[in-house]
């Protein structure tokens, strides 16, 4: 006994010894000298690193080239090896979409096999019955026989049959099951939910009430997965017991509980108006309006910073250009026999061609013009807002009463067009109509819903009292004031909204920098719509007073007038484009500001006098329809070029020209070259020119 312990003694020392020198050994692997452990630089680590991203790379690409080199056979091998691929890399589109043919693949080769099964039955079923016997005994015992064959057949059949649907619904639902993996690693994956819709769309027997509890999954993970949003909208319309108001209540949990969900915002818009862009009021009612406006407000008091809710604040005001066609401007000059046509929105040429031209009742023959024509993106047309009919058959009598009557085909729909009517004196009509122009500003939602806007206005204002240095708060308050100019009755009201509009603007290029040039051009655009309102306002003075001249008879040899002139100067304008509407105007000041393009003033036919001084202005060229202009100001630009003067040879009655400061003057053939296209050129750059 004492033996037998000592030996098992002697054998526990041993296996300690070898269990020791084996951790001695494996410590000396990972050991340097004297003991201390070996530490791998970050040259190592990086080597390493590289190393095995090199060796994973190699081996994404191997199953890649396999994946091309099998896809034509369509079988299982290639779906294994997507999987793999896809597992890795569930982003790459070129995968699922090699899946999904392999997918099709399978789906026909089941139709295929369920349509053969269908007319080895039929062919069956219309076969012709077994010839009579006339043994009754011996036709009875072999029919019996063969009702159990059919019958031994048929159940084999069937259970083949069986087993293909069974086949079929574990291979959809494994592909399923697939995806969701997927979505796993990466939630926002877009080819992953694509391929999860194409399957559960050819899956005859989809459960979608479970892709519905998925979203739901998904979304309490995240609640800002725009994917999964998406995807939602898709799976809705396949569940006939889902409302669109549980939806509602669904996306106002999760607005609830994250103010900043912008995906549930635009979800809520899905559910409202469908895929419009903006909302439609009639649709809604004012019920509704005024709970989304609640809603919204106590998102924007909670946080008025955050731009989710104010994008949907946006979209619920529907704010937009005017869909319809109209007419923002017309003018009729005696001399030039030509009627100028300013739309709202491109006017083909063969849209306007039709158009027919009454001079005392007799039909005139004219020549049409495009100003800043371009070619639609679409089709070979050519567009442009503005059109110049110009009469060639006969003339508009200098004086006397004419009404010129401008018939506009039907299929424009033009409902603003004004009545044309020249009084005696008269040497010009025009008519402007700024509200096409300005009713983007106008909330659609207050438009239809006068008191909901009311009452949304009072909250906008008492926003701005807690937030007076809020970005967005501004930018709203901007839209405000522009949409009220369209309900301005006289001078003081325009300025006031003129001001507040400036003043916010002022703020918003302190306190945004990054977006401080558009500011500026909406700055510029808020000067020359309220310029817009107020000729608008002169010109309905002058009709209620029956005064002909001034702005209407924008002569230069006629009493100067205030009236047709527009004087800016040193308003820091940064663009003109609202300016197109007066173009009926016989004097424009600009100068003294930032304008780098005059395209805007293209079609001027009217303009006698133009100051361009101290811009950033390098081409005159546009001014080359301003056939009235006679002295010209364009100092202190960055005019290099004679090209933009040779385009105003047609400009016969041009008098003054000043372009000095401007690198053009340097050149040598300067002078010569402007006196032989201007003929009647007295005055060049300050100085008079001799008579020879």
């Amino acid at each position: 006994m004492e033996k037998f312990c000592c030996r098992n003694f002697v054998m526990r020392d041993k296996l300690l010894l070898m269990v020791a020198s084996t951790f001695v050994k494996e410590a000396v692997s990972f050991s340097g000298m004297h003991g201390r452990l070996k530490v791998k630089t970050d040259a190592q680590k990086e080597a390493e690193r590289k190393k095995e991203e090199h060796e994973k790379l190699l081996k994404y690409q191997a199953a890649r080239d396999l994946v091309f080199k099998l896809r034509p056979t369509l079988d299982d091998q290639l779906h294994n090896v997507t999987t793999q691929l896809l597992i890795f890399n569930c982003e790459c589109n070129t995968f699922w979409n090699i899946r999904k043919e392999y997918v099709l693949k399978k789906l026909e080769e089941y139709e295929i096999k369920q349509e053969t099964n269908s007319k080895l039955e039929f062919k069956k079923e219309s076969g012709k019955q077994t010839e009579a016997k006339t043994d009754e005994k011996n036709e009875v015992v072999e029919t019996d026989s063969k009702q159990e064959l059919s019958t031994a057949k048929s159940v084999k059949q069937d259970g083949e049959k069986v087993d293909d649907e069974s086949s079929l619904r574990t291979f959809l639902d494994q592909e399923l099951v697939f995806t969701v993996q997927c979505l796993k690693k990466n939630p926002k994956a877009y080819a992953v939910w694509l391929y999860r819709e194409f399957i559960m769309n050819h899956d005859g027997k989809a459960d979608w009430e479970n892709e519905l509890r998925l979203c739901d999954e998904f979304l309490k993970a995240d609640e800002r997965n725009f994917h999964c949003w998406d995807y939602r909208r898709v799976v809705l319309p396949h569940i006939t017991g889902r409302s669109k108001e549980l939806e509602l209540q669904f996306t106002t949990s999760k607005i609830e509980d994250n103010f900043s969900n912008f995906s549930s915002w635009h979800y809520r818009t899905k559910l409202l108006c469908g895929n419009e862009r903006v909302i439609d009021c009639d649709v809604l009612g004012e019920e509704r309006v005024r709970e989304e406006v609640d809603l919204v407000y106590n998102a924007l008091f909670t946080d008025p910073t955050d731009q989710s809710a104010w994008f949907y604040y946006k979209w619920l005001h529907g704010n937009r250009h005017s869909e319809t066609l109209s007419i923002l401007s017309i003018m009729v000059i005696r001399s030039f026999s030509s009627i100028s046509l300013l739309f709202s929105k491109p006017v083909s040429k063969s849209k306007i061609k039709p158009t027919k031209i009454f001079l005392c009742s007799s039909m005139v023959r004219y020549t049409i013009k495009a100003v800043n024509l371009y070619t639609s993106f679409n089709s070979s047309e050519e567009l442009s807002n503005h059109w110049i009919l110009s009469i060639v058959s006969s003339s508009i009598p200098p004086f006397g009463k004419i009404e010129v009557d401008l018939q506009l085909p039907e299929q424009l729909e033009i409902k603003n067009c004004p009545k044309l009517v020249l009084e005696e004196n008269d040497k010009m009509f025009s008519f402007v109509d700024p509200k096409p122009l300005l009713s983007q500003h106008v909330s659609g939602m207050q438009s239809a819903y006068p008191d909901v806007g009311k009452y949304d206005t009072e909250m906008l204002l008492d926003l701005a009292k807690e937030e007076p240095m809020n970005k967005y708060v501004l930018i709203q308050l901007t839209e405000l004031y522009r949409g009220r100019l369209l309900n301005n009755v006289d001078k003081t009201d325009v300025d006031v909204n003129k001001s507040k509009s400036l003043e916010s603007l002022q703020k918003l290029i302190s306190i945004d920098s990054l977006r401080a040039s558009h500011y500026k051009d909406t700055n510029s655009d808020v000067i020359l719509e309220a310029e817009i309102v107020q000729q608008k306002l002169i010109l309905e003075g002058h009709k209620n007073q029956e005064l002909n001249g001034c702005l209407v008879n924008g002569d230069a040899d006629q009493p100067k007038s205030v009236d047709g002139a527009l004087k800016l100067p040193g308003f820091k304008l940064t663009q003109i484009r609202r300016i197109t509407c007066l173009f009926m105007l016989s004097e424009i000041d600009l100068s003294e500001n930032n304008l780098e393009s005059i395209e805007p003033l293209a079609g001027f036919m009217n303009v006698k006098k133009l100051t361009l001084d101290n811009n950033k202005i390098k081409d005159l060229s546009p001014l080359y329809l301003c056939y009235s202009l006679k002295a010209l100001s364009a100092k202190s630009n960055s005019i290099k070029s004679l090209d933009g003067f040779e385009s105003l040879v047609d400009c016969h009655l041009m008098g003054v020209i000043d372009v000095s400061d401007n690198s053009v003057v340097d050149q040598e053939d300067f002078k010569e070259k402007l006196v032989l296209w201007f003929p009647r050129l007295e005055m060049l750059n300050g100085e008079p020119l001799s008579p020879d």
